[in-house]
């Protein structure tokens, strides 16, 4: 669906960031591993979602104008 919406000469950059996002897996897995070792899985599980959203509404307001391309 990405890439029947996107130009012709984005789709390998497109591409690319699908590449680096499973690449994050491992660290995501790596961080929570050792989070749970050291607070519990419960407490490390409501650590790293924290962690997420605030990285992810820091994104967003960081790169709001990139929001209003449409």
């Amino acid at each position: 669906m990405v890439h029947s919406v996107i130009p012709d000469q984005l789709r390998g950059r497109i591409v690319g960031l699908y590449r680096v996002e499973h690449g994050f897996y491992s660290l995501g897995a790596l961080l929570l591993g050792t989070a749970a070792e050291f607070l519990g899985a419960d407490a490390a599980i409501a650590v790293i979602a924290t962690a997420g959203l605030g990285v992810v509404a820091f994104l967003g307001l960081r790169f709001l104008p990139l929001w209003r391309t449409t």
